[in-house]
């Protein structure tokens, strides 16, 4: 036996002995935070019973406790001061004004992912990394390597919708001639 599996060997054999609690406090933990439903914390830590011959009545009713537990719920009339957030957020980085649906989802998101509603600094990083990384913001936002395009070959346009028009474009004369007469050349 190598001295890896004599130690993973020793941490089981203490488990099999009945000790339970540090499995149940961690299921516990998951559900509070809602990272696992109730059910199926009952349900691995049954799995996890069988796997380490813990006695099956026992089992049971440690299962039962765990299906019996609520996950706090999340509160988004927590998250209601940070709707002007939001909304400018939208204005400055896609050019519209969010839907309510949008707003709600990234309240539920913020409430997800813990974040204090009495931080607005760590939401707005977290809105405006999310916003940018979203179809919509990739094609609106623009990136270094289109700042670089800019310095290299000018002004890149943008379409009835806000979105960049990136890359080259087929040059065509009339284009020029009507641009010159309406600079007055």
């Amino acid at each position: 036996m190598y001295g890896d599996e004599a130690i993973i060997e020793g941490i089981l054999g203490r488990y099999q002995g009945g000790r339970k609690r540090p499995f149940v406090r961690g299921y516990k933990q998951a559900i509070q935070l809602g990272q696992e439903s109730p059910e199926s914390a009952a349900a691995s830590f049954l799995a996890e019973a069988d796997v380490y011959g813990w006695k099956s009545g026992k089992a049971q009713k440690v299962a039962r406790k765990l299906a019996g537990k609520k996950s706090r719920a999340i509160k988004p009339g927590r998250y209601r001061s940070l709707d002007p957030l939001i909304e400018s957020s939208y204005e400055t980085l896609l050019g519209r004004a969010p839907t309510f649906d949008e707003i709600e989802s990234f309240k539920g998101l913020a409430g997800a992912r813990r974040i204090s509603p009495s931080d607005p600094g760590a939401f707005s990083a977290f809105l405006s990394d999310t916003l940018m990384a979203s179809p919509e913001g990739m094609g609106k936002i623009k990136t270094e390597q289109d700042y670089l395009f800019e310095a290299m070959y000018g002004p890149m346009g943008r379409d009835e919708q806000g979105y960049l028009k990136r890359g080259t474009f087929t040059f065509n004369p009339a284009n020029v001639t009507a641009l010159k007469a309406a600079m007055g050349s």
